[in-house]
């Protein structure tokens, strides 16, 4: 991405991010929440692995050919030149995928964590020399075209070489409706999540243009950074785990240190990054990418809410109660709706400023359903993150007092001090989970 930031123009990264919206929204409806009723069901079968498969390749097969017929629509709509042929070649990328979520799914489900890394860098170095290399030769679209289809390509492959089960195009009814009764809802949540998470992208080319588009998708793209890395952790991590327990008072037990560790280690990183995001895009993007800083600014104040919402996510999911999850991402979306409507007609800041509210607002409605409905209190929710917010805060306004300028590089070493000093106030006001990491590196008792 860094690299690529600096050969390829925020058109290209408008005209792609254009596409991503219909992809991102295709992979969740693949998916289907089968992968997860994988990990999550106590003993699986043959029937269920083979079913599961039959399902993904058939449903991108079908979502392929709606997308290949509907391409030159898509480009009428946005009037961007060549994005039908663009779409029609990436849109591969959903058959690709299908075939790699039984394996990815028996990954996961076996903890196998250390080889899914091992495969995710693999597939992701390589994908990205090819981009590079196209990039490098004026491909300018089709760079990014390829980095996604080959990134999926070696993902499968390798996955495919890891795992050599011999999987076939077999359909049981029985297998289908325990996966349905576990998917249904699931997958409808997260399509729901996907289009609140992916849909301003899709309205800027409308509003402005494929330039602020192009500044929108990559400073959404190094937001995501931290925030896929948090939820891969959470994913990988909090959900194979939690989903061996069969008590929700156990689960939600087992869930509250993790979130404090999550919430103690992260929760400062999203508003110093805020403090040092003109030097941070101008270093990694270059120049011409620095109005970008002003929407990284904003949303990746949303990584606080997305971070929580994860773990919030994770443990209903864990529990098996996906309904929930869909009624709560329902609800999420009609609010988005609402603020969306609102800010729209001023802008492209105002829709920024609306996704990271709708975000927050989304953390208190799970709040609410894990009070209301499970063991996890408002008061025990509270008491996990109110130190580290406190600090959080602290640190960012001493920050924002100190820096010189916004575009200035001291920003940058100056939200690394910044830091540093929140993980020492956060031992002097007594937050275990620092002072526990303390005692780690220094071999303290505590």
């Amino acid at each position: 991405m860094i690299v690529l930031g600096h050969i390829l123009s925020p058109i290209d990264y408008g005209v792609y991010g254009t596409m991503m919206v219909f992809i991102a929204i295709s992979e969740m409806l693949i998916d289907s929440g089968f992968g997860g009723a994988i990990i999550q069901k106590s003993e699986i079968t043959k029937e269920d692995i083979n079913t599961l498969f039959f399902i993904n390749v058939l449903i991108s097969i079908c979502i392929y050919c709606v997308f290949f017929l509907f391409a030159p629509f898509i480009e009428h709509f946005y009037n961007i030149s060549n994005l039908a042929l663009y779409f029609r070649i990436i849109s591969i990328t959903l058959i690709v995928y299908a075939l790699s979520i039984v394996q990815n799914a028996l990954l996961i489900r076996s903890m196998q964590f250390k080889k899914s890394t091992i495969i995710n860098c693999s597939a992701t170095v390589l994908s990205s020399i090819i981009a590079i290399a196209l990039a490098l030769a004026n491909y300018g679209v089709w760079a990014l075209v390829f980095q996604l289809l080959s990134n999926a390509l070696l993902m499968t492959l390798l996955l495919w070489i890891n795992n050599r089960i011999k999987l076939e195009f077999k359909f049981s009814k029985n297998s289908f409706l325990y996966l349905w009764k576990f998917g249904s809802n699931l997958v409808a949540g997260n399509i729901l999540q996907t289009i609140i998470n992916n849909i301003t992208t899709s309205i800027i080319p409308k509003i402005a243009d494929v330039r602020s588009a192009g500044f929108y998708f990559q400073s959404s793209k190094i937001t995501n950074i931290p925030v896929n890395i948090l939820s891969l952790s959470i994913d990988k991590g909090l959900f194979p785990i939690l989903s061996k327990e069969q008590s929700i008072s156990t689960i939600c037990s087992k869930a509250r240190p993790l979130n404090r560790i999550f919430i103690t280690f992260f929760m400062p990183l999203f508003p110093l990054l805020s403090v040092s995001s003109a030097p941070l895009i101008n270093i990694l993007l270059g120049p011409n990418w620095l109005p970008a800083s002003d929407y990284f600014a904003i949303l990746i104040w949303s990584g606080i809410a997305l971070m929580m919402q994860g773990i919030f996510r994770n443990i209903v999911k864990s529990i098996g109660d996906t309904r929930i999850i869909f009624k709560v991402e329902l609800i999420k979306g009609l609010i988005s709706l609402f603020i969306l409507l609102i800010s729209i007609k001023y802008g492209v800041l105002f829709l920024i400023y609306g996704f990271v509210l709708t975000s927050f607002i989304g953390v208190f409605v799970w709040s609410y359903i894990m009070t209301t409905r499970y063991t996890y209190k408002y008061y025990e929710q509270f008491t996990d993150i109110y130190k580290p917010m406190l600090c959080s805060i602290t640190i960012y306004l001493l920050c924002l007092i100190l820096s010189p300028s916004p575009f200035s590089f001291w920003n940058i070493l100056l939200s690394i001090c910044g830091y540093i000093v929140y993980l020492l106030l956060g031992a002097l006001i007594g937050i275990n989970e620092i002072k526990i990491f303390y005692s780690k590196i220094f071999g303290l008792n505590q």
